[in-house]
This record gives C-alpha cells, sequence and structure tokens, in this order.
C-alpha cells in the first residue's frame, strides 16, 4: 500500500472511532443519562357554579346550608317552636322571600299528615342574602293530641324554600322527638323568612 493510502486510512479509522464513543442525539432530544426540563403544570381557576337564581334575585337552594334547632325556652301552654337557619354558603349573594313549605316525615321517609300552615311575620318581606350571611324563620307546632287524631312519631322534616318545588327540597333530622297528628288538619305553622335572629 502506498504512504499517502496508509496515512488516509488511519485518519478514517480514528474519525470513526470518535463518532462511536461520543453519539450525537437526533434534534430535539437529550443524551442518555441527561435529565431534561419538564413543563410546569398549567394553573387552573376552579370554575363558579352556575346557580339557577330566580326573577328577583331568588336564592337557589345549592347555595344554601339549612339547619334546624329547638327553642326550648318558647314552649308552653301546649305549643312549641323551632327556628330554621338558611346560610348562603356560595360567593353569589341571593335573596329570600315568604314562607318555607315543611312537611313532617315518619322513619320511613313518609309524609305524616298536612303541610304546614302560613303564620306571617312582621318585618319579613324580600330578605338579602349576601355570600356568608343567614337568614331565619320559625316553625310553630302545636300538640298533635289535642286534635283528637292518630299520632305517628316524626323524625325529620322536609323543607322547601319559598318559589321553589319539592324536587329541591331537604331533609332535615329532628332536634326533639314530637309527634304530628295523622289526619289533614293542620297542626303547626311555617313562618316567614327573615333578616333578623328571632329570640328565643
Amino acid at each position: 500500500m502506498k504512504p499517502l493510502a496508509v496515512a488516509l486510512s488511519v485518519v478514517v479509522a480514528v474519525t470513526l472511532a470518535g463518532c462511536a464513543s461520543n453519539p450525537v442525539a437526533p434534534s430535539g432530544v437529550a443524551p442518555s443519562g441527561t435529565p431534561t426540563a419538564s413543563a410546569a403544570p398549567s394553573a387552573t381557576a376552579t370554575p363558579t357554579p352556575e346557580y339557577d337564581i330566580g326573577p328577583d334575585g331568588g336564592c337557589d337552594p345549592r347555595q344554601l346550608d339549612i339547619s334546624v334547632r329547638s327553642r326550648p325556652h318558647d314552649s308552653g301552654a301546649g305549643n312549641f317552636y323551632w327556628q330554621l337557619e338558611y346560610s348562603n354558603v356560595s360567593p353569589v349573594d341571593c335573596s329570600l322571600e315568604g314562607n318555607p313549605t315543611i312537611a313532617q316525615l315518619d322513619a320511613g321517609g313518609e309524609q305524616v299528615g298536612a303541610l304546614s300552615g302560613v303564620e306571617q311575620v312582621n318585618g319579613s318581606g324580600s330578605v338579602p342574602l349576601r355570600s356568608g350571611a343567614t337568614a331565619y324563620s320559625i316553625i310553630h307546632f302545636s300538640q298533635a293530641g289535642n286534635y283528637g287524631c292518630a299520632v305517628l312519631d316524626v323524625a325529620s322534616i322536609r323543607v322547601t324554600i319559598p318559589h321553589r318545588d319539592e324536587s329541591t327540597a331537604v331533609v332535615l333530622p329532628v332536634p326533639d322527638t314530637i309527634q304530628g297528628c295523622d289526619s289533614e288538619q293542620v297542626t303547626f305553622y311555617s313562618g316567614s323568612i327573615t333578616a333578623a335572629q328571632q329570640p328565643g
């Protein structure tokens, strides 16, 4: 072999050996063993639920946390009272006006007797309910045994806020043991919703 050819062969061999020991990664791909930066997750805002606000700003039942408590200091002479509380737990302002519709239920969830009657409260009207605010109403019971009807134990009440149908109602366990009159006789009354907490 001629000297020039030998020299060229040595250069080619050295070049190929260098390529083999230092592979070039394809464009956009990091060589093996080299950490790659991962894209930071994009922050996504939690969407505000769309509430079914009534035409006059009436609250969507989903905006409300409704609870009931007894008022033992008001009981006497065959009458006693509970207080319903409506807290706006949503970020959206709304309003309540009127009297909720209340049913007494037995342990199986069946309605006991008639629905609540209506009892007006002075100073009631449209009650603005800003986010975080609470409105109130009273339930006034008479002793069912005073009506000469068959009585049944009441395990819970079903509360439907004004201007909404029963499909949106909430069921609350009773705070006290009571009985309902198993007839169409109205024996308890739903007070108007008010912004001021009732004393008692």
